[in-house]
């Protein structure tokens, strides 16, 4: 057995790899590991890329593994959402597959990567799973807004993946009970994000914000106000149990740029992509679907883009979820009628503002601007390094303000 910068992984982790390996009956091979992300990308452990050469074969897996730093541990609840992440891939992803083929779906909602095994042995709790590199599969540049092409792929899998709870929660009712129960919010129900400390970086980034507002846009300064008021509890209305009721879906999350991963196999069309991953289910909660929705789309999407398309991606939305959802053998317009999805939009895009408020933040930040949380000492010291002025600082604000009047124009909801 030979091994190259297995370093990155602590010797817990590799003994977890090893003894998975010798479980695959693998022997004699040979270890390369490298990180696979870049600062900023991840805040919560390390995330390897690892190729293990043998006799029998070649493999490619991620081990992705939790943040060993004690006091990040403790503010930031690194168990849980490690906890939440294995139980969507051994668990819930099991259920959406048993569903989809008893309902005899081709085309399945299979979009993420292949789950192999996982442990939950703090403070080295780890998952590994396929590397879709290997494939062609890739992350889009996050400085850069996705086109059409992307944006329709991202909505219509958003889309499909939602639709399975309302047939799970038709179909097999108490079954979708069960998988709720164990899905409710590990973020926004953490106490650390009602601090002081919290609530004072969302009002210095609306700070930011506010100072950027001359005095001849006062329709905008009136609805930024109305915004402001509350904002920094918007995630915790948005995500308290129950407050979607019987609309409510098991949501990814964490729907920004990163966390999706795009193949490119069209020969006519090499900058169109054909199929899409969704990886980094550590936030996945029950909600409304319009949580993933309009966090994607106001964190992926400029207003120039919306302006043109927005109705359109709303439209094709609800059109794939209808058209999956019959095909799993349930009325949409009984489950979840349009209607009823308009309300939803109408309520819960402030989510999606809130979450660009917090993302677009670091989407902005410069790598020497991207804060180190490895080695924070308290409570107040891991909070504080996320307070500082962007270089990039008018790019943000004018993405966040193209928001707030999208909302004034949309007559969506500025509180909640």
């Amino acid at each position: 057995m030979e091994e190259n910068n297995i370093s990155l992984l602590t010797k817990e982790n590799e003994n977890f790899l090893h003894d998975y390996l010798r479980k695959l009956n693998v022997t004699d091979y040979k270890i390369d590991v490298t990180s696979a992300t870049n600062p900023g990308d991840n805040y919560f452990g390390i995330i390897a890329r690892i190729k293990i050469d043998s006799q029998e074969s070649t493999l490619h897996w991620i081990f992705k593994a939790a943040m060993q730093q004690e006091k990040f541990r403790l503010l930031t609840g690194v168990a849980e959402l490690y906890k939440r992440e294995c139980y969507i891939y051994s668990t819930v992803f099991k259920v959406f597959e048993e569903l989809q083929m008893q309902s005899g779906i081709l085309h399945q909602f299979k979009s993420y990567p292949k789950y192999l095994t996982h442990s939950l042995n703090p403070p080295n709790e780890s998952i590994i799973m396929e590397d879709l590199k290997v494939e062609g599969y890739s992350i889009h540049d996050r400085f850069k807004t996705l086109d059409y092409n992307h944006v329709m792929l991202a909505v219509r899998e958003y889309s499909r993946f939602h639709a399975l709870s309302f047939a799970l929660r038709d179909q097999k009712p108490s079954l979708f009970e069960e998988v709720s129960k164990n899905c409710q919010d590990v973020l926004f129900s953490n106490p650390v994000m009602s601090c002081e400390e919290v609530i004072d970086a969302a009002n210095f980034k609306f700070n930011c914000i506010e100072e950027t507002i001359d005095g001849s846009q006062k329709s905008l300064y009136k609805a930024f106000i109305k915004a402001k008021q509350d904002f920094a509890f918007i995630g915790l209305k948005c995500t308290k149990s129950g407050v979607a009721s019987k609309y409510s879906v098991i949501c990814h999350g964490d729907s920004w740029n990163n966390n999706l991963l795009f193949q490119y196999s069209n020969l006519n069309n090499a900058h169109a992509p054909t199929s899409l991953a969704i990886i980094d289910w550590q936030l996945s909660r029950v909600g409304s679907p319009i949580l993933d929705l309009t966090h994607f789309l106001y964190t992926c999407t400029d207003k120039q883009f919306r302006d043109k398309y927005y109705h359109e991606i709303i439209e094709e939305y609800y059109n794939t979820f209808s058209s999956f959802l019959r095909n799993l053998g349930s009325d949409p317009e009984i489950l979840f009628p349009y209607s009823e999805y308009e309300e939803h939009l109408k309520k819960y895009s402030i989510f999606g503002l809130y979450m660009a408020v917090q993302i677009l933040y670091l989407v902005f930040s410069s790598k020497d601007e991207v804060p180190d949380l490895h080695n924070i000492t308290s409570k107040q010291d891991g909070l504080k390094v996320l307070n500082y002025r962007l270089k990039n600082n008018d790019m943000y604000t004018t993405r966040i303000k193209d928001i707030i009047t999208d909302f004034e124009n949309l007559g969506y909801n500025l509180q909640i």
